[in-house]
């Protein structure tokens, strides 16, 4: 994890998260959670650490080649990580469990 190497801490902001159609049909398919959503293995998602100074011209190049960036946060200097969701931060989950197994097999 970025945060865990560089000895960091993070804020994410959930409502900045982009996620498809896809993976909101199969949240509600499935009855999953945010978290489960969020540790859903190949979303086709690549997270980028960009300095904020050049983030601008980071989006410009990934554009020029059909690619959307999104900025959801920040790393921190104090070492918690958060999540904020409707405005109230909650501590980021450790793990979660990532349902594409349960799914498949039909245990969801």
């Amino acid at each position: 994890m970025m945060a865990q190497a560089s000895s960091l801490g993070f804020q994410v902001e959930f409502e900045k998260i982009p996620i498809c159609a896809e993976m909101e049909r199969l949240k509600e398919t499935f009855g999953l959670s945010d978290v489960q959503l969020l540790s859903m293995s190949s979303t086709g998602t690549i997270l980028v650490a960009v300095d904020p100074e050049v983030l601008g011209e980071v989006e410009k190049g990934l554009k020029i080649h059909g690619l959307e960036a999104f900025s959801i946060g920040a790393f921190k200097e104090e070492k918690r990580r958060i999540i904020v969701k409707d405005g109230r931060k909650r501590r980021f989950p450790e793990k979660a469990e990532d349902p594409y197994e349960r799914i498949l097999s039909g245990a969801l």
